[in-house]
């Protein structure tokens, strides 16, 4: 009664004596109680759940360690369904976080296993059966990116979208689910190439994006995932709408990226190559100088050591050279030579991309030769 008193008395007041002073205690009548006690079954669950407590607070695994123990114990005595499934979903989030502490594959192992049997014990009427489903997905999700396998991908897929279905349209957990299974559906499409996993990639990023606030923080990121997913439908439909709905939603992310938002540069680079495709299907002189422009930008983001520098400046000097051939313009022919030769310099001896850079710049200085016969006067 008394460990019970300062359980209580912590949660009003959150003294860390009292909490350090009721698991002395709950681990006192522990040992006094015999462990076929019925009585055992309640103190174990109110040591785990204050060991729990203090391990939030301090990150000690001794607690979590003799957490999981506790709750463990606690399921020889659950029979009642319901009781069962509180024990296992109380289980499997501290086996979750043990996981996200060392990393042991085990205990994520273990997790899913926990939260697939209290699921198993929560028909779809049940009021937990929702967060059960969001635990384990989002469990098999992590393993998922852990080992790639394609079952956990199909499984994780087939839990949001019944979260989904249990999830209302004004849900304040359905903006995330339909980010979640979105995400899932991407993956799966870039390992199957099924064409409709992306349809619904989509659809789910669509509807994301409508239920988003306007003045969200994330707002880029969803504009910029659903131009991604366009992106790769029009290359694999040749959908030229799909190719402008991509253009615009680049276009509207970047208007949400201030100057030194951390992706500004990837989706400046992935709108002028948007551009680019479209160019070369219209020979739109207008996206071919957004093109450029755009390219330009992404440069201005990928500072002296950034992997990504050569193949930027490939495609700025791409650009330019194609402008150049478009309209005469030997300032974009200059910058072109300029920016293939800072790629060469980049690139490692042996590098796939040395030969074709070199072929592109040779051909551009024999351009440059070629307009100087022709008497263009170069400073």
């Amino acid at each position: 009664n008394l460990a019970i008193a300062l359980n209580d008395h912590y949660d009003h007041t959150e003294c860390r004596d009292d909490l350090d002073r009721c698991i002395q205690l709950y681990a006192e009548v522990l040992k006094l109680l015999p462990t076929a006690n019925l009585d055992r079954a309640g103190t174990l669950s109110n040591i785990a759940a204050a060991l729990e407590i203090r391990y939030d607070l301090t990150g000690s695994r001794p607690d979590l360690d003799d957490c999981i123990r506790w709750r463990t114990e606690v399921l020889e005595f659950s029979s009642d369904h319901q009781d069962r499934a509180t024990s296992l979903t109380a289980l499997a989030i501290a086996l979750r976080k043990r996981h996200d502490c060392t990393g042991s594959r085990d205990d994520l192992n273990e997790c899913i296993r926990t939260h697939a049997e209290a699921l198993e014990l929560r028909p779809p009427d049940h009021s937990d059966r929702l967060s059960t489903l969001d635990d384990l997905a989002n469990a098999i999700n992590d393993r998922f990116d852990l080992t790639g396998c394609e079952e956990d991908l199909s499984d994780c897929i087939r839990l949001y979208t019944e979260l989904l279905e249990i999830l209302g349209p004004n849900h304040r957990d359905r903006l995330n689910t339909l980010s979640n299974v979105a995400v899932a559906l991407s993956a799966r499409y870039n390992q199957t190439g099924s064409e409709d996993d992306l349809n619904d990639c989509i659809r789910y990023r669509r509807e994301a994006l409508q239920i988003l606030p306007p003045d969200h923080p994330k707002r880029a990121t969803f504009l910029h995932d659903l131009a991604t997913a366009l992106d790769y439908r029009h290359i694999h439909t040749g959908s030229e709408a799909d190719l402008d709905n991509c253009i615009r939603l680049y276009t509207e992310a970047l208007e949400h990226c201030p100057s030194k938002h951390p992706h500004r540069g990837s989706i400046a680079t992935n709108l002028a190559t948007a551009l680019s495709n479209r160019y070369d299907r219209t020979r739109s002189r207008r996206d071919l100088n957004d093109c450029i422009r755009w390219h330009a930008e992404a440069l201005n983001h990928c500072k002296p050591g950034d992997p990504d520098r050569a193949d930027t400046l490939h495609d700025l000097a791409a650009a330019l050279e194609c402008r150049h051939h478009r309209v005469g313009s030997h300032t974009d022919l200059e910058e072109c030579i300029r920016l293939y030769t800072e790629v060469l310099e980049l690139l490692p001896s042996g590098h796939p991309d040395r030969i074709s850079t070199q072929s592109r710049l040779n051909n551009a200085l024999l351009t440059r030769e070629k307009d100087r016969f022709t008497g263009y006067s170069y400073a």
